[in-house]
């Protein structure tokens, strides 16, 4: 169990299995989109998921090379039914888009000059773009809240990555060192420190004006006294 939340809900392999199969044949928009919709439906809609689950499998996911979204889902599954669940959802989720993939590949060979095909292709693309960048903007409103330092790196890492053209894993790489001091937890201090160093001079400030080295020297001064006042009493009364 990550962090001390708890899911509010406990699927059946069942259900982990047939929410994945409509995910993966529902689902439009690329790996961010579906990311997004992993949260809302695991995290806030069903309670399959805490905050603090799903945001480590995204940075899992997101860490391991292959598509994101699917690994996030093989993660989910693991979490709830260990290797069983997350061979379910590995499977829900790819079945429907293998099939669909190899069906149109298929009339995409055969019917590669119908321009009613091309057409629709491009008619799609406009509207997938779109479902990206929502998602990707849900995603990281959702993920990066107002942590200042976070949105910096996601800017500069945006920048590189519209620059150089390409995902480099030296970012990745750079990113986690740079989390982890950048968002390590503070540490607790020992109860030594936690004392104020002033605290000797503060109780001897607060001590009576009569100190202890003072308090000794008055008793071991009156007590000489005392054992002084027989023997001039015996003085007196020889003389």
């Amino acid at each position: 169990m990550i962090g001390e939340e708890r899911p509010r809900a406990s699927p059946s392999l069942r259900e982990v299995a047939a929410y994945f199969l409509q995910l993966g044949a529902l689902g439009f928009g690329g790996p961010v989109a579906l990311a997004s919709a992993m949260r809302r439906d695991l995290v806030d809609r069903r309670g399959w998921l805490t905050e603090a689950e799903y945001d480590s499998g995204l940075a899992i996911a997101a860490a391991c090379p292959g598509p994101l979204a699917y690994q996030l889902g093989v993660y989910a599954g693991f979490l709830r039914h260990g290797l069983a669940g997350a061979l379910a959802a590995a499977i829900a989720f790819g079945l429907v888009p293998f099939v669909l993939v190899v069906t149109m590949a298929a009339l995409y060979t055969r019917l590669a000059d119908a321009w009613a095909l091309r057409a629709v292709f491009y008619g799609v693309g406009p509207v997938v773009v779109a479902l990206i960048m929502k998602g990707g903007w849900t995603l990281g409103r959702r993920t990066l809240r107002r942590d200042a330092a976070a949105w910096a790196v996601a800017l500069v890492a945006a920048a590189v990555t519209a620059v150089l053209e390409k995902e480099l894993t030296v970012m990745f790489l750079a990113a986690g060192v740079l989390g982890i001091v950048v968002f390590a937890p503070p540490r607790p201090r020992s109860p030594g420190r936690n004392r104020p160093r002033g605290l000797s001079r503060a109780a001897a400030r607060s001590c009576p004006s009569g100190s202890p080295r003072r308090g000794r020297r008055a008793r071991s001064g009156s007590s000489s006294s005392s054992s002084s006042r027989p023997g001039a009493s015996s003085s007196a009364a020889a003389s």
